[in-house]
């Protein structure tokens, strides 16, 4: 359960920010760290049918105040449209934001640990000494379809020896000794 005083504005101007309320006036309310809230909504598609997509929303908190020398910030109340008290999680959030932002050394941690996980996992994905590598559908695709071009390219050619004759020739004639023959 939340002890302090949180709120979250939704602003005229579209903006929707949390902050501790620490001061009511007739004309102001001050919020002290204000931080920003974004919903964004991030698409993953499974398949190629469009009705294989999953929908994520992912809660960014951003310091409504970054450039300025303030903690607080004074808002008229003719520039808020709404007033509500955020969730217990949203509250962690915030207060797990303002901490990264008060102790940069937690993300440069974060960090260090995540690159060792990610060093250790790619340890155990050798196979005879060669790295594993990871491709998605489209990357496999491609490849798929490269080859089977080069395939029909390469049976043409063995197929027609007039136009291999005739590839031959022009490559004969090429006096200019250009990378492009030009």
């Amino acid at each position: 359960m939340n002890n302090k005083d949180y709120k979250i504005l939704l602003l005229t101007n579209g903006d929707k920010i949390i902050g501790e309320l620490v001061l009511k006036s007739e004309k102001t309310l001050t919020l002290y760290r204000p931080f920003q809230l974004k919903i964004l909504t991030m698409l993953d598609e499974i398949s190629e049918d469009p009705s294989n997509v999953i929908r994520q929303e992912v809660l960014i908190l951003k310091n409504w105040l970054d450039l300025s020398k303030n903690q607080k910030a004074e808002i008229e109340r003719t520039h808020i449209l709404s007033l509500t008290e955020p969730t217990d999680k949203v509250c962690k959030f915030y207060d797990a934001e303002k901490e990264k932002e008060d102790n940069p050394s937690l993300l440069d941690d974060m960090l260090k640990r995540l690159k060792e996980e990610e060093s250790d996992l790619f340890k155990d994905m050798q196979i005879d000494g060669d790295e594993a590598m990871f491709l998605n559908n489209e990357d496999i695709q491609f490849i798929l379809d490269k080859m089977v071009e080069n395939d029909r390219h390469n049976n043409f050619l063995e197929d027609n020896e007039e136009l291999k004759k005739e590839s031959k020739d022009l490559d004969e004639h090429d006096t200019d000794k250009d990378m492009y023959s030009w």
